[in-house]
């Protein structure tokens, strides 16, 4: 009985070392000065995304989600905002136009695996 006992707690010992989650400092407390934008077309949730992240990041050489749309799609940055400029487009190229892309996963993501990307960011 004794046998099959330690190895049933091996077992576990073993599933619960591979699959714990990070320690994590409190997450409730970890306040991040982060201002997200409101989008400023109807398809632009990635451009406002990538925006509000470069503004984070760097300050001074921000870019724009006009900027971000025009480097997308080819636009001239000057002309005035119309239908051809409202267009979806994926979040991890809008991060890539703004250098603020530093890798990409297969899906599905597992919750540990953001956690794991979290504590690297509070690390850094």
């Amino acid at each position: 009985m004794t046998k099959i006992y330690d190895t049933v707690r091996t077992i576990f010992r073993w599933m619960y070392d591979q699959y714990r989650l990070p320690q994590v400092r409190d997450p409730n407390r970890l306040i991040i000065n982060f201002h997200m934008q409101r989008q400023i077309m109807d398809h632009w949730c990635w451009a406002a995304a990538a925006s509000s992240v470069s503004f984070h990041l760097d300050e001074f050489a921000p870019k724009t989600q006009k900027e971000i749309v025009a480097q997308a799609f080819g636009l001239d940055v000057d002309k005035d905002l119309d239908e051809e400029w409202d267009q979806d487009f994926r979040i991890d190229l809008g991060l890539g136009i703004v250098d603020c892309l530093q890798a990409t996963h297969n899906l599905p993501v597992s919750f540990r695996d953001v956690l794991r990307q979290l504590e690297v960011i509070v690390r850094s």
